[in-house]
C-alpha cells in the first residue's frame, strides 16, 4: 500500500461580515481576523471618523479614493453621529463602496459594521452579483453579548479612548436602534444559510479562535507519496440565497 500522508488546508470565505451591537468588540475582532495579509478590512466606524478628521486607524491621504470619501460627507451627518444615529442607507453604502474601490477587486474583505440592516444586506448581495461574485461565498458572523457586558465595555472604552459615541446617552440610543433593526438582518442571513452566531462576551482571543475554526473548516488532502490527489476538497454546503419570509 502506498504511504499516504494527510495535509490540512483551510478555506476562508472571500467576504466575512461582522455585525453586532455597539461595544461587542467588532473592531478588535475584525483587526485580529485581518492579521492575515490576504484580507482587507472595511471598518465603517474608522472610515467615518477619518472623514470627520477624528482619531482613526485610517489615513485617507494615502487612500486612492480619499478625496471622494471626504467630498461625500454632508454637514448634517455630523449631527446624526453626535445624537447617536446611523447614517442614511444610501450614504453609508456609497462610503463603503468608495473605500472598497481603493483595493484590488479580488481581495478578501472583512466588513466591520456593514451591513447594519436588511436594505444594506440586499444591496450588498446585488452588488456582488453585478461584479460576478457569488453571494454564497459570504460568511456572516453575528456577535452578541449580555447588555451588562456591553455597558461594562462601553464604560471602559470611555476611559481609554474618549470617543464621542461612547457617551452613555448616545450608546443607549445606538444599542436600541441596533436591537430594533438586527432581527431582520439575522433572519435574512440565517435563511440563506450564511449566518454564524457567536457569543462574544469572553476574551477576544477566544472569540477570534472560534470564528476562525467555524468559518474555515479543515479538510484533509491525501498525499500518496509525493503526488497530490486530484480529488476536489469537500466544501461546506451553503444553501442558495432566499429572501426572508
Amino acid at each position: 500500500m502506498d504511504d499516504v500522508r494527510c495535509s490540512i488546508a483551510h478555506r476562508y470565505p472571500m467576504i466575512t461580515i461582522l455585525f453586532g451591537p455597539p461595544c461587542v468588540g467588532k473592531g478588535t475582532i475584525a483587526r485580529e481576523l485581518c492579521s492575515d495579509p490576504s484580507y482587507v478590512l472595511i471598518p465603517t466606524g474608522e472610515i467615518i471618523r477619518a472623514i470627520q478628521g477624528k482619531p482613526s486607524t485610517i489615513d485617507l491621504s494615502i487612500h486612492p479614493r480619499g478625496a471622494e470619501l471626504k467630498a461625500a460627507w454632508r454637514e448634517d451627518f455630523d449631527h446624526i453621529m453626535r445624537t447617536g444615529g446611523y447614517l442614511p442607507d444610501d450614504a453609508i453604502i456609497h462610503l463603503v463602496e468608495l473605500y472598497k474601490a481603493g483595493f484590488p477587486a479580488h481581495s478578501k474583505f472583512v466588513y466591520d459594521g456593514f451591513p447594519r440592516n436588511l436594505k444594506q444586506a440586499i444591496v450588498l448581495d446585488v452588488s456582488l452579483r453585478n461584479m460576478g461574485q457569488d453571494p454564497k461565498d459570504v460568511q456572516v458572523v453575528a456577535l452578541d453579548a449580555p447588555e451588562a457586558k456591553l455597558l461594562e465595555r462601553n464604560q471602559l472604552r470611555r476611559l481609554t479612548e474618549q470617543r464621542e459615541d461612547d457617551d452613555p446617552a448616545i450608546f443607549a440610543e445606538r444599542l436600541a436602534t441596533y436591537r430594533q433593526k438586527a432581527p431582520d438582518l439575522v433572519d435574512y442571513y440565517r435563511g440563506s444559510g450564511r449566518l454564524l452566531e457567536i457569543d462574544a462576551s469572553g476574551p477576544v482571543e477566544e472569540t477570534v479562535a472560534r470564528i476562525r475554526s467555524e468559518i474555515a473548516p479543515s479538510y484533509a488532502i491525501a498525499l500518496p507519496l509525493l503526488k497530490l490527489s486530484t480529488d476536489t476538497p469537500t466544501r461546506r454546503d451553503i444553501r442558495a440565497i432566499t429572501p426572508p419570509r
